[in-house]
């Protein structure tokens, strides 16, 4: 993988954006993709709506993986480099959607496998530049959907899929984006094509642990 060193960077910071439930439970799910494209339209020096989305082409072809962490059905559904499009990807698809005021950045997501299949919810947090690199900083929520063929798994665009059917309820956790662009200046100017890096981790709601019955989950490793 191209951006091995950066994601490392993106798994660290966005572990410092977990939110207070990660105390009470261990990582459950996490999520991470690499080159996805990254644009933002300027609607004035303080608001804008920036967005990553999934592709394919000769200067970015994502790739990532939604990884279980929670036993029995631990594993990977892993979205080969340039699954976006092409004919072993099916449904796949990765996207963000951040409404900017300021520093701030609210929004929404979804991961979508191979039969359609998503993964989806909100995140809010805040925009950070540092050294040339902008971060966004946040926490999040999610669920799945299985709205395709109907299997209780989420079929990544190559082996092995990872199960869902035990995940019960809601997920919260933090996230953290990062792209580098060189021509602007944290947002100065509208820009597209700049490769960003997502990164987000999970652990079930206090409601969700509940209904688990989870008494102390350990934390895995991505398989990066």
């Amino acid at each position: 993988m191209k951006n091995r060193a950066n994601l490392a960077l993106v798994a660290a910071a966005g572990s410092l954006a977990l939110t207070a439930a990660s105390a009470s439970a261990g990582v459950i799910l996490t999520f991470g993709f690499t080159e996805l494209n990254g644009s933002y339209v300027a609607a004035d020096a303080n608001n804008g709506v920036f967005t990553a989305t999934a592709t394919n082409t000769l200067s970015l072809s994502s790739e990532g993986d939604v990884t279980r962490l929670l036993p029995p059905g631990d594993g990977t559904a892993a979205y080969d480099h340039g699954f976006f499009g092409s004919g072993f990807g099916g449904l796949a698809n990765v996207s963000f959607a951040l409404t900017r005021t300021g520093a701030t950045g609210t929004g929404t997501y979804t991961v979508t496998d191979v039969d359609g299949d998503t993964l989806t919810g909100t995140l809010s947090g805040d925009w950070i530049a540092l050294g040339g690199a902008t971060f966004f900083n946040g926490v999040i929520d999610g669920s799945f959907t299985d709205v395709g063929a109907v299997d209780g798994f989420f079929n990544g665009p190559s082996v092995p899929a990872t199960s869902f059917t035990q995940i019960v309820g809601a997920m919260e956790g933090g996230i953290t984006l990062l792209f580098t662009n060189a021509n602007a200046d944290f947002f100065g100017s509208s820009f597209t094509g700049v490769s960003t890096l997502a990164q987000a981790n999970f652990v079930p709601t206090p409601g969700a642990i509940a209904l688990l019955g989870i008494g102390g989950l350990v934390a895995g490793r991505r398989r990066r």
